[in-house]
């Protein structure tokens, strides 16, 4: 069962979505993530109204650059997103938005466990972004796996192409959280630290430069987030097989 409210939260208008794995709060004014909270408590993104990395950069997808579309918190500052929720049931919650000039638009669908986010309309390049904190803080002992087979410390910055599957995993001492783009069609994927504060992931990211295109109507770009609890990279190839079935 997912359960949906609609909340103040954060000093955001947010929508809260609750499933057995984990909860989404999403600003429903700025088209993002604030939060990301596991079953033990822990908020792996942590966005808060602190300036820079200490809170008010922080979020996902943080797609568009410098526009500011898709941010939790955009909507305080510019003319908020439009965004409704399309789809409403027990085993699926859809949530459109939209820029207000109606050139950007998404789908975000989520499951019991996992969300899925489809880029229906784009009016140039972008990023999909993950500015956080995994399990909850920025630890010595979190590590990222990407689907190169390749494993860096969190503290490691790199800037490569990570794989034909094109998938990372931050993981905590609790829980990891993947991050895949199901089309892996951009050139170039990058990560760094900022201030030893909160992650600076990116597909299609190369410095400021956004390499994410959505080239056809046909060729939409999708991508998945989920928690994982078991924290291995069997766990994930297997999720990834299935989920090329649906």
């Amino acid at each position: 069962m997912i359960g949906v409210n609609k909340i103040s939260y954060k000093g955001l208008n947010c929508v809260q979505i609750m499933t057995s794995t984990c909860e989404y709060y999403y600003d429903f004014d700025g088209g993002g993530f604030c939060s990301i909270i596991d079953k033990y408590g822990n908020d792996w993104i942590n966005y808060s109204h602190k300036s820079g990395s200490k809170g008010l950069y922080r979020g996902i997808p943080n797609m568009v650059y410098p526009e500011g579309y898709f941010h939790p918190g955009y909507g305080l500052l510019h003319k908020p997103m439009e965004s409704e929720i399309v789809v409403q049931g027990p085993e699926e919650v859809w949530i459109r938005t939209r820029s207000h000039d109606q050139r950007w638009s998404v789908v975000w669908y989520f499951y019991d466990g996992y969300a899925q986010m489809i880029v229906e309309r784009a009016n140039g390049p972008f990023w999909f972004l993950y500015e956080g904190t995994p399990g909850g803080d920025i630890s010595k002992d979190n590590y990222m796996l990407l689907s190169n087979g390749d494993r860096y410390s969190i503290g490691d910055s790199w800037t490569q192409r990570i794989g034909k599957d094109r998938w990372v995993c931050f993981v905590s001492e609790q829980a990891g959280l993947l991050l895949w783009h199901q089309q892996g069609n951009c050139s170039v994927d990058s990560y760094r630290l900022m201030n030893d504060d909160m992650t600076v992931f990116g597909f299609g990211r190369k410095g400021l430069e956004a390499r994410i295109k959505n080239r056809l109507l046909t060729s939409k770009n999708s991508f998945i987030i989920k928690l994982c609890y078991e924290k291995n990279e069997e766990e994930i190839k297997l999720f990834i097989k299935e989920a090329r079935k649906r």
